[in-house]
């Protein structure tokens, strides 16, 4: 496998088992060396294909070029032709009829025809010029609009999908899906408020247990301090002391012995502790045996030994709790181990995902060079086809233009032969030719603007699906909170923002989960990436098939259906309804274009949507 393609699939790889929940179902997919030769040879066929139609489109042009050359020599011919035949009609009349005034007045009459069928003409083919114009600019601005649309949508779809929020390319899904992403945001951002209120106890009974176990050890030493003062005043009870040591229960029975022994309520002792109860007999023991000052020293050895058992008991006491916060601390230290090696865990992965974005950032940029290239060579192909069918209507033309040349001069030596029948025909044909142009200029006038109210209604609804695709942007950025209006690039900033939002989402979700889910990317889905930042939009689920790279360079007419939805959030005003038409495609646009240059009437605006 080539190098960059496993960098591109170890960055997958991580995006993946850092995004997805654990909870989600796990797939497998393929990255084996054949399928990533699969797709290199994909993106070579491809790029020879893009060649072989430059190579078609060059003789295409040549073809047109000679042509062109064939036209020009025959425009020529038939200019030579005319302007002979005139010659010659001229002379005849000239030679027939010098002092007829009614022939001067038919020859000016004739030229004034003329001039305005010139003028006609010239003014036909301006308007022709100038529709065109506007056809491909309209074609051209709604495409880009499409494209625009369909980029914008798409890197949104491809960014959710990425981090495991199933989405389609369709307005309504991508909200619905950004309004849920957003509710998981601020459920999580709950959960490690809560996270952090809680470290903050655990750190605040910490540092409680800590002053508690000091003063414990500060007590210890001085209940040591006590034991050996004693000891040294009483060396005869060394034995016993030790014995009391090792008989904890021992005590606990002695103390339930003297607690029945004692005139107290047994329901007293059952609600203390044991200290409580202890240190309540030995003051009731200390003050029933209070010696007397005539007393001996040997009257005191009982009270001793009462002194140093309660000091050894409470020696084990305090070396019990002493335990139990020792236990307690080492739990805390290992779970702040823990939590300190999860958080550079993901801070290294993150770094990675990072390197690893860059690097398929520059991939997509390459593959969606190569598109663009197969897409224009695709159009100018069609182009050329357009114009080779309108080579071929304008020889059919010249063909009929030639057989119309020879029936007049015909005629023009049939009437050289006629000149007082000319005169008649002349007038009949004046009367038919002003009519018939007249017709022709009510019709062309007509065609004109009906063609010019559709170019109208075709620019009414370019605007109004950008003014929709910025209500879209403004309704998602608002979700995001950023102010659409005062950004320079509100679309390169509303992708960041949801892919740093989605990051976050993956983040927390990672830290959440102790299990390490691998997972693997298709190459299909690697051939097509995340185009949130390039611009490729297709709705990409893990339950719909994805588009080849062969699919997707036949345009994205081809495969993409557009459904306008405006959303309620905006203003809070039920939405209008919508419109499912489609725009016209750029093919539309050059059939309607060759039809008006043939002089056929085009079709309607509403013949050329798709419902």
């Amino acid at each position: 496998m080539d190098e960059r393609y496993k960098n591109l699939v170890d960055w997958m790889h991580v995006i993946v088992t850092s995004t997805k929940p654990p909870s989600s179902t796990q797939e497998e997919y393929d990255f084996s060396n054949d399928a990533v030769q699969r797709l290199k040879t994909e993106i070579a066929s491809s790029i020879t294909q893009s060649r072989e139609n430059a190579v078609l489109i060059e003789e295409l042009n040549d073809n047109i070029s000679s042509k062109d050359l064939q036209i020009s020599h025959l425009k020529s011919v038939i200019s030579q032709l005319s302007s002979r035949g005139i010659r010659r009609l001229e002379d005849n009349f000239e030679e027939a009829q010098r002092e007829s005034e009614t022939m001067n007045a038919t020859r000016i009459e004739n030229s004034s025809l003329k001039k305005r069928l010139n003028y006609l003409e010239l003014q036909l083919e301006e308007a022709r010029n100038q529709l065109c114009q506007y056809e491909e600019k309209s074609s051209r601005e709604k495409v880009d609009a499409l494209k625009v649309n369909i980029n914008f949508r798409q890197s949104l779809s491809n960014l959710l999908n990425h981090s495991a929020w199933v989405c389609s390319d369709s307005e309504e899904e991508i909200l619905e899906v950004i309004r849920r992403v957003l509710t998981a945001l601020t459920n999580k951002a709950e959960a490690c408020s809560r996270l952090q209120i809680q470290s903050s106890e655990l750190a605040s009974q910490l540092a409680e247990s800590e002053r508690k176990f000091e003063h414990l050890e500060n007590e210890l030493l001085t209940l040591r301090a006590k034991q050996c003062r004693s000891l040294t005043k009483s060396v005869e009870f060394l034995d016993r002391t030790t014995y009391l040591d090792d008989s904890h229960e021992r005590l606990l029975q002695f103390l339930r012995q003297l607690e029945n022994r004692l005139p107290v309520d047994q329901s007293v002792f059952d609600e203390m502790s044991v200290a409580d109860r202890r240190n309540f007999i030995l003051d009731y023991v200390s003050k029933a045996c209070t010696p007397s000052p005539a007393k001996s020293e040997s009257e005191l050895a009982p009270r001793l030994h009462k002194r140093v058992q309660r000091l050894q008991d409470d020696l084990v006491s305090r070396d019990l709790q002493l335990k139990t916060w020792q236990n307690k601390v080492a739990k805390l230290e290992e779970q702040l181990v823990l939590a300190r090696k999860g958080e550079a865990e993901a801070v290294e992965k993150q770094t990675l995902a990072e390197q690893r974005a860059n690097r398929l950032k520059k991939n997509e940029m390459e593959t969606n060079r190569l598109k663009n290239e197969a897409l224009q060579l695709k159009l100018q192909l069609k182009d050329k086809k357009d114009a080779k069918e309108r080579l071929e209507e304008s020889t059919q033309r010249v063909l009929q233009l030639e057989e119309s040349v020879r029936n007049l001069e015909e005629l023009k030596l049939r009437q050289a032969n006629r000149i007082g029948e000319l005169i008649t025909c002349l007038e009949t044909e004046k009367a038919a030719t002003t009519k018939k142009l007249r017709q022709q200029e009510e019709e062309q006038r007509e065609r004109f603007n009906t063609e010019l109210r559709e170019v109208n209604q075709m620019l009414d609804e370019l605007r109004t699906e950008s003014e929709e695709l910025h209500n879209f942007r403004d309704i998602v950025g608002r979700l995001l909170g950023m102010r659409v209006d005062d950004l320079d690039e509100p679309s390169k900033e509303i992708l960041h923002g949801v892919e740093k939002l989605l990051k976050e989402s993956g983040s927390n979700s990672l830290h959440r989960s102790t299990t390490f889910i691998p997972r693997s990317i298709s190459p299909r889905r690697v051939a097509r990436g995340s185009s949130a930042r390039m611009g490729s939009t297709h709705a990409f689920s893990d339950s719909e098939p994805v588009p080849t790279l062969a699919e997707r360079a036949l345009g994205p007419m081809q495969y993409i259906e557009t459904g306008h939805v405006r959303s309620s959030l905006r203003t809070s005003v039920p939405p209008p309804a919508t419109s499912n038409r489609r725009p016209p495609s750029p093919s539309s646009a050059t059939s309607s274009s060759s039809k008006l240059v043939n002089g056929e009437q085009p079709p309607s605006a509403r013949d050329t949507r798709r419902y």
